[in-house]
């Protein structure tokens, strides 16, 4: 028997198990690695919408600026075109985005809302201009020309913004809050020249009663 052969054969297995141990050791080690990494990564996913000419990302709590205004413009004209017949419909589609907090307030005017057009005889449309999204407050404004359509086909014509404030839950918006007045956006600079606004007239108006007082003292 070859003793030397014999000591250098089991000296290479030896050799060989070492180096196959740390390799499987740091295919261990990347695969951990990567699994803690999947399950503390917040996944990105990119879409292109329909009505969107660029892609929009969305993350499991956040997404870009392009898609809340895709969202702020599908929900406006979801509810802008609105007639005493698709009711139900509008409330199907809106449900699953409704927060808790505005569910019932949402569903009692959207009730309030058909009962008018049904008494009345319109249906409204609308017909979107502009969408402004404001980075500070996370608002969605869309401002456009409200129609409301009487049983002759005669119309009626307002300037009409809806705001919209969506936030972002495992991919899916959520519409935490909403409103619609007449007129254009009713962004943050536009509040503040309101209010300075009101400040104004409220001085003017306290001024003039104290000057009435003051007369009326003689």
């Amino acid at each position: 028997m070859n003793f030397q052969t014999l000591l250098t054969s089991w000296q290479g297995l030896r050799t060989a198990v070492y180096i196959l141990s740390a390799f499987c050791a740091s295919l261990i080690a990347a695969n951990l690695a990567l699994t803690l990494g999947l399950v503390f990564h917040d996944e990105t996913v990119v879409l292109v919408p329909p009505i969107l000419d660029s892609k929009v990302s969305v993350s499991r709590r956040q997404a870009d600026e392009g898609l809340l205004k895709s969202w702020g413009l599908y929900f406006a004209q979801l509810l802008g075109n609105a007639t005493p017949g698709n009711t139900e419909f509008l409330k199907e589609s809106m449900a699953p985005v409704l927060s808790p907090k505005v569910f019932s307030e949402f569903m009692t005017a959207l009730n309030t809302q058909a009962e008018e057009m049904r008494f009345d005889r319109v249906s409204l449309r609308f017909e979107p201009r502009l969408v402004q999204y404001e980075k500070s407050t996370g608002l969605v404004f869309v401002t456009g020309q409200s129609v409301a359509v009487g049983p002759g086909g005669d119309e009626k014509r307002k300037e009409r913004t809806y705001e919209f404030l969506i936030e972002i839950r495992n991919f899916m918006p959520l519409l935490s809050r909403m409103d619609t007045y007449q007129g254009s956006a009713r962004t943050s600079r536009v509040r503040e020249k309101l209010r300075a606004r009101d400040n104004r007239n409220g001085a003017g108006r306290n001024k003039d009663n104290r000057r009435r007082d003051d007369h009326n003292e003689y």
